[in-house]
Formats: structure tokens, sequence, C-alpha cells
């Protein structure tokens, strides 16, 4: 036997073929082998179960005989040696059985060439993924419906695997946070545009839960144009056999428009709607708030009870549209004059409350009278100008709520009653002002 018979260890080139023919026909994988020009030399028997044709139908064809007709698929030049020195070539593609149906195929290359660069043969091994492919779509499929339902649900949600470094991020999260879709997150992603004020407690909450614990809680996102949307978000973890904590799981909810329809809930039941000023429920709880903080701090307190001049006689005369734009025009002229700590409310049809916290009765019937001026050089369109007359009571003794309201609104009886557009100060004792009491007004100077 010459050198050129000699194979590996001094086996035969011949013996190392068959070996070889043996190894493929025993193989589970579908492996084809062709010869330096792309023809079939080798078929086995899973290549026969997996595209239906015989080794003997098979052996001498092109290796591309199996791609079908009009399918674009990748595919690779069996006759060409590889030129960038890489031998094995995989992907995925579609082959054509007998029977004519398609199969999606993983297939791996491998050419057979000698020291010098020159192509000898190649080597095909295929395996049947239609399975794999299928669960692949479906999966593909789910996730496409499940990043519908959270776009329409406002819900988002992220995973962290703690021996990865970053989370990954569903498209609706990504959408609340004011993100690209194609953003890779990372944690500090979630952190970084959590309000201030809350961070402290959301970072509380996920160290918690990477150490087994879950939790709720509501916070605050700032988008960079200014945009503050408010969040719910659920967290829990992924723990090992074990018990050990190997991943987190969050989900969060845009609650934006829950929390301004609450708030708008609230601000319904806490104010006029005509005038936009607190009611008289906001106007009573708050007034023992303010008495409790005099008597606590011992600060002085006054109490205004104000009244349109013949507004009775604006519905009448110019209908209730029109009485209804006085009355707003009013509230605007209230919220513009009274400070950030105090309260007017509109308490009844025409009649206002206002809760004047550290003035003392002079100072509280200066600012009321600055309003009632206001008001009566006001233009208020079809129902020309309008007057106002109002009754101050300070805090004095214990007094309780009920006491100071009745004081305010005797001096403002009293005001109606000597001539109106005036402003009254209701004596010490809060009883029927007389002898003389404090008024301010045109037609009473003091």
């Amino acid at each position: 036997m010459g050198a050129a018979d000699k194979g590996i260890n001094g086996i035969g080139v011949k013996e190392l073929t068959r070996l070889f023919a043996a190894i493929v026909q025993q193989s589970n994988d579908a492996i084809i082998v062709a010869d330096e020009h792309g023809t079939i030399t080798q078929w086995n028997r899973a290549a026969t179960e997996l595209y239906g044709y015989t080794s003997s139908e098979a052996l001498g064809r092109d290796l591309n005989f199996l791609s079908p007709d009009g399918v674009e698929v990748e595919s690779a030049d069996f006759t060409q040696a590889p030129g960038d020195g890489h031998t094995v070539d995989h992907f995925e593609t579609v082959r054509e059985r007998k029977d004519g149906r398609l199969v999606q195929v993983s297939v791996t290359i491998s050419r057979i060439v000698t020291d010098a660069g020159q192509l000898l043969g190649t080597v095909a091994l295929t395996r049947d993924i239609s399975a794999m492919v299928r669960a692949r779509d479906e999966l593909k499929e789910v996730e496409r419906r499940m990043n519908e339902a959270q776009a329409l649900a406002h819900v988002g949600s992220w995973d962290w695997d703690l021996a990865v470094e970053f989370p990954s991020w569903t498209p609706e999260l990504c959408r609340i946070y004011g993100y690209p879709p194609e953003h890779v997150p990372t944690m500090d992603d979630l952190l970084t545009r959590v309000h201030p004020d809350d961070r402290e407690q959301l970072e509380e909450n996920i160290e918690s839960v990477k150490r087994g614990a879950s939790n709720d809680v509501e916070y605050r996102i700032e988008l960079p144009g200014g945009e503050v949307r408010h969040v719910h978000a659920r967290h829990h973890s992924r723990v090992d056999q074990s018990g050990e904590p190997m991943g987190v799981h969050g989900v969060v909810q845009d609650v934006t428009d829950r929390r301004h329809y609450e708030d708008e809930l609230e601000r319904l039941a806490t104010h006029d709607g005509l005038t936009g000023l607190p009611n008289r429920r906001t106007f009573d709880a708050r007034l023992e708030l303010e008495l409790a903080r005099a008597y606590r701090d011992g600060v002085v307190l006054s109490l205004a009870i104000l009244d349109i001049d013949h507004f009775k006689r604006v519905n009448d005369t110019f209908g209730h549209p029109a009485g209804d734009r006085v009355l707003t025009k009013v509230g605007e002229i209230f919220a513009e004059e009274a400070r950030t700590d105090e309260l007017v409310a509109r308490v009844g049809g025409e009649e206002f409350a206002w809760i004047l916290h550290g003035a003392s009765a002079e100072q509280a019937l200066i600012a009321v009278e600055r309003v009632r001026a206001h008001i009566a050089a006001t233009d208020f369109g079809e129902t020309g100008h309008i007057t106002l007359s109002a009754g101050v009571c300070a805090l004095a003794g214990n007094m309780e709520g009920a006491e100071l309201y009745r004081g305010a609104d005797l001096a403002l009886l009293h005001a109606k009653r000597t001539g109106r557009d005036r402003v009254v100060l209701a004596e010490p004792s809060a009883g029927p002002p007389g002898g003389g009491p404090s008024a301010s007004g045109p037609q009473a100077t003091g």
C-alpha cells in the first residue's frame, strides 16, 4: 500500500471512507455529502425521513435540488472554497420534501478543503426545526398580543434576571417612561425619571423585592418636557428551588387619567362648580381647623360674611345666565384678593364666607373693604355695577365656630339695614351690632 493509500494512524483511505459512511448512516441528523461540484455522494437514513427521498433518488443530484421553486430562501454556494477562511456556515432556511411540503430546517455547511485551499467536498447537516419555528412564532404572537393589551390598559412591565446587568422592558413601559421602544433600558432609567420626592421610596421597594418580598407603590414620573405621570407599580421576586431570589418582576400601570379623574371628583365634592371657590362643606371643615389652630397657637382669627346686594333683581332683570356671570366674576375677584393662607368659600346663593387667619378685627376690616371697593369699581357688563355688603367678626373669648359665624352674619345684616355697599365690624361680644358699630363704605366712614 502506497503513501497515498495511507490515512490516519495507518488506517487506509478506503477504510476511513467506509467508517465515515457508517457514521453518516447512523446519525439521527440528516447528513448529505457532496463532492466539489455539489453533486450528492452520500445520503443517510435521517435525510430520507426528513425529505422523503431515498438515497437512490438523491445520489448524483445537485445539492440544491431541495430548494423550493419561487420561494426566496437562504442557501450557500457549495462549489466555492471559502475565501474568508471560514469553512462552516450556519443558517435557517426552507427546504421542499418529495411530497411538496415545505419544512423549516437548520443547516450547518462544513466545507472540506486541502491545506492549499482546494475544495474537496461539502457536508451538510440538517435538522427539522419546524416545531421550534412554530413555537417561536406563537411566542412572538403572544408577545404581540400582550404588548397590544398592555398598550390598551396603559400597563407596562419589566423583568430583571439578577445574574445579568440589564433588565428587559416591554414597549408600553418605555412609552410610560418616555423612552423610544428600541431603547435598551437600565435600572437607572427606572429611577432617574421618578419624582425626587418619590425616588427613595421606590428604591426601598425594589431592594426589598431583591431580598424576596413583594410590594405595591405609587409614584410620579417626570418626563423631559415637564409632563408628570402617576403610576402604580407592583413588584414581586422570582426565587430558585432553595428560595433564593434570582429575579425581580415589576408591573407598572399608568394611572394618570385615573388620578386626574379622582382629583376632579374631589374638586367637585369640595368646590363650587360655578365660581370654582370652596363650597360650604369645605368651609365648615376649614373653620374648625382654623379655630383649633388659633386656640392652640394663640393667634388672632377673623371671619367675614359677604353678600351681593340686590342679586335677586339681577336674576329677575337680566336672567339667571347673567346672574351666573356676576357670581363667577365676583369669585375671580375674591380669589385674586385673598391671601394664599386664607379661604373664601361660596356658602349660599350669593353669599360668601372669608376666613382670615392671623388677621385682627381692624386688619380684616381693611381687607374686606378693599374687596368691596374692587367689586364696586368693576364693570359687570350688561348688569352694570354691582355692590357688596359684608359683616366681620373677630374671634374672642371661647367662641365656637357657630358663634363666630353668627357674629359676622349679624354684622352683615346690620350692613344691609343701614344702606348696603358697606362693611360692618361686629362688637367684641359678637352680639347684634349697635351703639355705633365700626363700619366702612361710601355712606359710613366709621
